[in-house]
């Protein structure tokens, strides 16, 4: 079973694809959501977007704790937010490694991502903040006008 109101799933394979980061400079507000049974578990999974930012929230509750292919396209800056359990994403075309630990956060910025996740805990609950590269690159210029140095 799989209910999605967007064109980021997850098939029975394991496969999770997004287009996501393709709609970054739209300008309008969007929302997504996804609910879904696979054979290696549930998924709560949830979307906004506003120009030059994407909101994500997700709850992943495994029966099988198999490697999943995972791909993303499009540069973006990622806030990661583990809120439970542990994982990581072994990145095959950057060769880059993620690590995601209960509690802890990251930043990365992604060119593109091929690669394979796998968790390590039955739950697994994460908030991700993406931000265009331009967006991200405003607010830097916008925080060094804000400072003097001396």
């Amino acid at each position: 079973m799989l209910e999605s109101t967007s064109d980021c799933y997850i098939d029975n394979a394991g496969r999770i694809t997004s287009n996501a980061p393709k709609i970054y400079g739209q300008d309008r507000f969007a929302e997504n959501k996804m609910l879904g049974r696979f054979d290696m578990g549930d998924l709560s999974y949830q979307e906004l977007y506003v120009p030059g930012i994407q909101i994500i929230y997700g709850d992943w509750r495994f029966r099988n704790l198999a490697a999943t292919d995972v791909q993303k396209e499009g540069e973006f800056v990622e806030m990661h937010f583990t809120l439970s359990g542990t994982g990581e994403v072994c990145d095959s075309l950057s060769g880059n490694v993620y690590h995601f630990q209960e509690n802890k956060q990251s930043l990365f910025f992604i060119s593109s991502l091929s690669g394979r996740s796998q968790f390590q805990t039955p739950e697994f609950r994460f908030f991700e903040l993406r931000l265009s590269p331009e967006y991200f690159l405003e607010i830097c210029k916008r925080q060094l006008c804000t400072y003097s140095f001396i």
